[in-house]
């Protein structure tokens, strides 16, 4: 087994994080986080509802027909932007939006509306869009560049042109045609292009809120992708309308956020060893620039609890001393304390592969979960360890079956014990308590509790599975359960759960490898060897299944010419001392509630005393002696 080290750790973690990253990114589009009070919220909901409903009334395709649940989703869609609460109002926005475009709405706007919340959540196939019919991703990216060309046409707001731009390129880079289709990759560039363009035209707006301003450039941020030098390129045209109709300190903590993405977009993903003395020297310049900064935008308002949120993420990268971490922490949370941000980076700040530890992780992390001080999101910090500590579990596990395929039976090991960092996580009660406390204070925030049934039916837990479904109505969103038919799965195993006799459901274990040479093949020992026989299951594909739990219990019995061994009834088999009465073709069957699974062909030899030895007059000298034995066991004989 390869060791697992923190430089193996972190590749692992930047692998789950590539593909989790458009959806980061698309949280941090829709929730500002900058409502430090009632005021700031009021602030930033009447200048988003100037520019998104009022724009409607003013220059939009009106029709007594559909304006009323146009108006409904733009104004939800304004209190999501403005109170940081998708939870709360994706579906409102997606049902009335879906509404409008019934009743023959042409609108641009509440046409983009549609497809960023509404259709994004279905599955899309077999739907048509054009010619693009193998991929639901497809679909949805032709849908985006649709949007995107209509309100680039129109005279609606540059901040509205720029999400639609945005969310148009981000979709093509997803869909299967970018990678093979040249003609593709030219409409992601044209639509990054005129994204960056309607975003210096939306901050040259004196009067959009800070937090607008923070929201759209960290989306930009995370889903430009260009060289070192290019980055920049994007970057310095919107830095410059910010520092040109804003205060200073808004810019700068812009430079901040724009120059700690480019640090780690220069360190690159892979392990240390393999990061270039290029990739270092941008990674430590970017830093120490993001450092200064930040440290003069805290310096002009130290107010703002974004900076030294990111600030964190700073001294991550610098490392200059834990003391330094926990002061702009405690900064960051006293004057936000529903900042799940400065939480989270803190709780990765001290995982092993930085500057903690398990447990005083584990005991930050169940400190999130049971302040009385801190709120919002806050519990749900617990969540997202969990599951992505989850998620390295498999990846490490896939990495390590995968390194041994090709190979005989008898180089593989048995599954590799966890590294000491992976072995220890929250809690599923732990996780359940987050989500209780969570939707408790937002009864309402669907998006959450679909995540919380989510979890549930990997936990087993169908009796909070089927206490929540009724909660979300019809709505189950495909980024959160996948596919239709992976989401009505779950709900007949759901409903499976009350059925006293699912035995029929159940699957029969799989077995991957057995510990006994190659198959076909013998193996060879001498008398006298530990001989050790192991079954290797793959992963349990019963984890979904709403069954009494014994019946998931796996039972062996080994076998050696087809006849039951004694006491040959684990995982392993173990022979202390191989006799030549222990040779023959060994079996082994593996059962549970859902069947037998056996493998057999497994052929151990066990070689006499005699012929253990190897060197070649040895084997003389006994071939001799054999000839002897014979002989005068030929003389006895007669002599009887």
């Amino acid at each position: 087994m390869k060791s697992f080290n923190a430089d193996k750790k972190i590749c692992m973690r930047f692998q789950l994080l590539i593909g989790l990253c458009i959806l980061f990114a698309m949280a941090v589009a829709n929730s500002t986080a900058m409502a430090a009070n009632d005021k700031t919220t009021q602030q930033l909901l009447d200048w988003i509802l100037q520019n998104t409903l009022g724009a409607y009334e003013k220059i939009g395709n009106t029709s007594s027909n559909w304006d009323a649940p146009a108006k409904r989703a733009l104004i939800a869609y304004a209190k999501a932007q403005a109170e940081g609460n998708l939870g709360v109002e994706q579906q409102i926005i997606a049902t009335n939006s879906e509404a409008a475009i019934e009743a023959g709405c042409n609108d641009p706007l509440i046409a983009y509306l549609y497809t960023r919340y509404g259709l994004i959540q279905k599955d899309l196939m077999p739907k048509v869009f054009g010619s693009y019919l193998d991929s639901p991703g497809n679909g949805l990216a032709m849908a985006f560049c649709k949007d995107a060309d209509a309100l680039n046409q129109s005279q609606y707001p540059y901040l509205c042109k720029y999400y639609s731009s945005l969310w148009a390129a981000v979709y093509l880079k997803l869909s299967n045609t970018s990678a093979r289709n040249p003609a593709t990759s030219l409409e992601v560039s044209r639509f990054e292009k005129t994204a960056v363009t309607n975003l210096v035209l939306a901050v040259s707006d004196k009067t959009m809120p800070a937090g607008f301003i923070y929201a759209g450039c960290e989306v930009l941020f995370n889903n430009i992708q260009a060289d070192k030098t290019g980055f920049e390129s994007v970057y310095e045209p919107v830095e410059a309308a910010i520092f040109n109709n804003h205060e200073r300190y808004v810019g700068l903590l812009v430079r901040g956020m724009f120059c700690i993405n480019a640090a780690w977009e220069s360190r690159g993903g892979d392990t240390a060893d393999k990061v270039t003395v290029s990739g270092w020297r941008y990674f430590f310049l970017r830093l120490d620039a993001a450092q200064q900064a930040l440290e003069e935008a805290w310096r002009l308002n130290p107010t703002e609890p974004l900076i030294a949120t990111k600030m964190i993420t700073v001294e991550l990268g610098q490392g200059k001393g834990r003391d330094r971490m926990e002061m702009w922490f405690e900064r960051a949370m006293s004057l936000d304390t529903n900042n799940a941000a400065a939480c989270s980076a803190k709780l990765y700040y001290l995982e092993p592969r930085w500057y903690g530890t398990n447990d005083e992780a584990l005991a930050f992390g169940r400190e999130c979960l049971h302040s009385a001080k801190w709120g919002g999101g806050v519990p749900l910090v617990v969540q997202a360890e969990y599951d992505c500590n989850n998620r390295l579990v498999d990846l490490f596990y896939r990495q390590e079956l995968q390194s041994h395929i090709g190979k005989g039976f008898g180089e593989v090991t048995a599954p590799p014990d966890l590294p000491e960092d992976l072995k220890h996580n929250f809690t599923w009660d732990e996780v359940d308590a987050a989500y209780q406390k969570y939707l408790k204070n937002q009864p309402d925030d669907l998006i959450e509790r679909q995540q919380y049934i989510c979890f549930a039916a990997k936990a087993e837990r169908w009796d909070i599975v089927n206490a929540q479904l009724p909660l979300i109505g019809n709505v189950h969103s495909v980024e959160i359960f996948g596919r239709d038919y992976l989401y009505n799965q779950m709900v007949q195993k759901a409903k499976d759960a009350l059925n006293p006799n699912p035995k029929s459901k159940i699957t029969p274990p799989r077995i991957s490898a057995v510990r006994l040479g190659q198959l076909n093949q013998p193996s060879v020992v001498g008398t006298g060897a530990k001989v050790t026989l192991q079954v290797i299951l793959q992963p349990d594909c019963n984890f979904m299944l709403s069954v009494d739990k014994r019946l998931l219990q796996v039972r062996y019995q080994w076998r050696l010419n087809g006849t039951n061994i004694v006491n040959g009834t684990n995982q392993a088999y173990i022979i202390q001392s191989a006799t030549p009465q222990d040779a023959g073709e060994y079996s082994v069957v593996a059962s549970n509630g859902g069947g037998n699974t056996m493998v057999t062909n497994g052929v151990l030899r066990v070689n006499p005393p005699w012929e253990d030895v190897q060197t070649p007059k040895q084997q003389e000298a006994l071939a001799k002696l054999r000839q002897l034995r014979l002989k005068e066991e030929q003389q006895e004989n007669q002599a009887k």
